[in-house]
């Protein structure tokens, strides 16, 4: 409970924040204005940074000032799990973000990790996989360490509601701790620290077992798989399957639907690279249906510019290995990306990996 002076009032709102006791606003504070200080607190000058914790801030809705959140955390929770669902649909990380800074409550920052992780429960992989991405982007700017672990020790709390729920749920949170260590976003002492080991008893013991296992930061970062559900290897196949099959039909709206119902935009810089692979041994007019393929699928925003530059990126950090193989695989890969550059689907500084 969140106590304030100035105006007389308890803000119960169920969060656990704690604002230190206020004075009223004295003369000479710049936020002090003698014709309405004994009624309300008004904005008269100055830059307030919003919902800072034992700070005043301005709601642009009352045209007041207050203090702590701007808004109840059931509030707050109503707006998070609409923006989630809204970013389910989109993928857009850095949309998400922005929409969530913009609510301005900061204190509130843990439901975001509880809340996040709780709904991708009982959905798909594609879905976990993109919660932990959002969590890694989001942190430190928005998701600082000790939101990121207040919002786990909440889960832990309710872990046994939520496996009655959703049968898996245990497991499935010691995946999303594991790969927060893998990401860097939590410190491998999150996992010995008392308190936290009491909260998460066997959710902390399994995610120490996936974090022991031979190779273990390769297969926590796709501890989801790529997407769909599917193993990445089975997903590879499913990608140079359908390349292949371009290359005889020429089909781009198959191509196209092909590549949608993998389900996994995060994976889509397996496809260009897997696209690149195929054709590196071929002869020139195959290339050139590699770039028309390539184009097509990055002017209908199927695949983004940050995956195909990834992929490209892929291609050259491996070169060494491919030209072992395939020597003339510098050669083609140039080709490739040049035919992009030219064709606009590249800018000059993204093309040169």
């Amino acid at each position: 409970m969140s106590k304030v002076k100035g105006k007389g009032s308890i803000l119960d709102d169920g969060s656990d924040v704690l604002l230190e006791p206020i004075e009223p606003i004295q003369p000479g504070d710049p936020l002090y204005d003698e014709l309405d200080s004994a009624e309300d607190y008004v904005l008269v000058s100055g830059d307030v940074d919003p919902c800072t914790t034992a700070q005043r801030s301005y709601d642009p809705d009352h045209s007041k000032v207050v203090f702590g959140p701007r808004m109840t955390l059931s509030e707050f929770k109503r707006q998070i799990i609409s923006t989630l669902e809204e970013y389910f649909h989109s993928e857009d990380v850095e949309d998400t973000i922005r929409s969530l800074r913009e609510l301005s409550c900061p204190e509130y920052h843990h439901e975001i990790v509880k809340r996040s992780i709780s709904l991708s429960l009982d959905r798909n992989d594609r879905e976990r996989e993109l919660v932990s991405k959002l969590l890694n982007a989001a942190h430190p700017s928005l998701l600082a360490a000790k939101h990121l672990q207040t919002g786990f020790t909440r889960l832990f709390e309710i872990a046994d509601e939520l496996e009655i729920d959703v049968p898996g749920a245990i497991a499935n949170l010691a995946a999303f701790l594991a790969r927060a260590v893998v990401d860097e976003i939590l410190p491998p002492s999150f996992l010995i620290d008392p308190i936290v080991s009491g909260l998460g008893g066997d959710i902390i013991e399994d995610t120490k077992r996936i974090l022991s296992r031979e190779h273990q930061y390769s297969r926590v970062e796709k501890i989801w798989g790529p997407g769909d559900g599917r193993p990445v290897p089975e997903m590879k196949v499913a990608v140079d399957a359908l390349v292949e099959e371009f290359l005889v039909s020429r089909d781009y709206a198959e191509a196209e639907r092909c590549v949608r119902e993998l389900h996994a935009p995060h994976f889509h810089h397996e496809v260009v690279k897997r696209a690149i692979v195929v054709v590196i041994d071929r002869d020139r007019p195959i290339h050139e249906a590699c770039v028309s393929l390539l184009e097509h699928l990055a002017a209908q925003e199927v695949i983004s510019r940050p995956q195909l530059r990834r992929g490209l990126e892929r291609i050259e950090t491996s070169m060494e290995d491919i030209m072992l193989d395939s020597p003339k695989g510098k050669e083609v890969f140039d080709f490739i990306r040049n035919a992009l550059e030219e064709k606009g689907i590249l800018e000059t500084d993204d093309s040169h990996v």
